[in-house]
């Protein structure tokens, strides 16, 4: 069979890789190829190099599409991204040279762009992972996706630039706390951005640290007193400063928050933030350290007043039996940590 034999003006037809050939017939994403064909040819005309931005614009496609498909292309060595997030079909860079930071996704604007819905079920069909995620999302929040509902959660794909496995994790989140309203959920989803929770270990991460905290500030709560009402912005910062700062424990907060009654007849947040910060001061961590604290203070050491009160209580005046208040805080600890089981 005689050979074919072609002859190629190179400033009409592009040279492609033989590596490539093979994925146009195999399993590789068609978009990937169309990205990449387009990539190559604007480069030909830009002596070898080309941005990310030019491809998006001249296919009309998403800048994170192109970002992931050059991504892919350079993992195979058919090109380089360059540290301008863009790509280059020269030699490979010197291997001694600093390697382009790992890009991350920025907000372009501070509201997420319009999505026509024929884009958003385009990319659907593409993408089994973003499927699974909005299949997933109906469930998690228990009623059917609004058109609106739909393109906000894409803009956290799109916009935000958060996996499929985080946007599900933060639904969880959300739901858990009751909080299944979309203008709700996109803010959190903005401050996860914002703190570069990107990952689901990052997320998980920051899941059990924001579930200690509420569940102290439950415990708080009990312990107080306090019923029918969420703690006020001023409480909050106290309840705040208590578990950052201080690292005071429920049952040692029950411990100053009966010593605060018998000294002001009443809860207040400002007396127990300086009885509990000299604790702090003094390393006492727990209620039997805080009253060996009380006896062991001389009878000039004097506790801090409460604002328009009279003189305060003086340690070890006599005047309480501070074994006594310490048996009724623990007890009381106890009580409502019973209840809680």
């Amino acid at each position: 069979m005689p050979k074919l034999k072609i002859t190629l003006d190179d400033t009409e037809y592009l040279l492609l890789p033989k590596s490539i050939a093979g994925s146009l017939y195999g399993e590789t994403n068609a978009e990937f190829i169309r990205i990449y064909l387009c990539a190559l040819a604007l480069a030909a005309a830009n002596h070898g190099a080309v941005s990310a931005e030019s491809v998006a614009g001249e296919l009309c496609a998403k800048r994170s599409e192109v970002d992931a498909a050059l991504a892919y292309w350079s993992q195979r060595g058919l090109l380089h991204v360059t540290p301008d997030g863009g790509a280059s079909f020269g030699a490979a860079p010197d291997k001694e040279q600093p390697q382009a930071p790992k890009r991350s996704p920025l907000l372009q604007s501070d509201t997420p762009p319009s999505y026509p819905p024929a884009e958003i079920s385009f990319y659907i069909e593409k993408n089994a992972a973003l499927s699974q995620m909005f299949s997933l999302a109906q469930s998690i929040l228990g009623r059917m996706l609004s058109s609106s509902a739909i393109s906000t959660l894409y803009s956290f794909y799109d916009w935000l630039g958060l996996s499929p496995e985080v946007i599900l994790m933060l639904l969880e989140y959300c739901a858990d706390m009751g909080k299944k309203d979309m203008r709700y959920i996109e803010k959190v989803a903005i401050s996860w951005h914002q703190m570069g929770i990107d990952s689901p270990g990052a997320a998980d991460a920051f899941i059990k640290m924001q579930n200690k905290r509420t569940k102290y500030a439950y415990q708080i709560k009990r312990v107080l007193g306090i019923e029918g009402r969420s703690f006020t912005p001023s409480e909050q910062r106290s309840i705040d400063f208590w578990y950052d700062v201080l690292k005071a424990s429920p049952d040692l907060v029950a411990f100053a928050f009966d010593y605060c009654v018998r000294q002001t007849g009443k809860l207040s947040f400002a007396y127990m933030n300086k009885v509990l910060e000299g604790w702090h001061k003094d390393g006492v961590k727990t209620p039997e350290a805080a009253a060996q604290t009380i006896k062991s203070f001389s009878g000039a050491k004097k506790v801090p007043a409460a604002p328009g009160k009279g003189k305060p209580e003086i340690y070890h005046s006599g005047r309480y039996d501070y074994r006594k208040i310490e048996q009724m805080a623990e007890q009381k600890m106890k009580n409502m940590l019973r209840k809680d089981q």
